[in-house]
This record gives structure tokens, sequence and C-alpha cells, in this order.
């Protein structure tokens, strides 16, 4: 599983990022709230 860090000042990209790379499978996937 690849670990991916998303990072962008916009939480609404960070969220679609995050729930494509999700709902794809073999990513574990956090976000930097604050970058």
């Amino acid at each position: 599983m690849l670990r991916v860090l998303v990072v962008d000042d916009d939480q609404g990209l960070r969220f679609s990022v995050r729930e494509t790379l999700m709902q794809a499978g073999g990513f574990e996937v956090d976000e930097a709230f604050d970058g």
C-alpha cells in the first residue's frame, strides 16, 4: 500500500484528491491541513 500526503490550501481540492485515491484503492492518504 502506498502512502500519499495531500498538500494544498484548498480544502475542497484536498478532499477530492483524497476521496479519489481512496476509491481507487491501494493508497493510504493523509492531509496536511496547514501546509
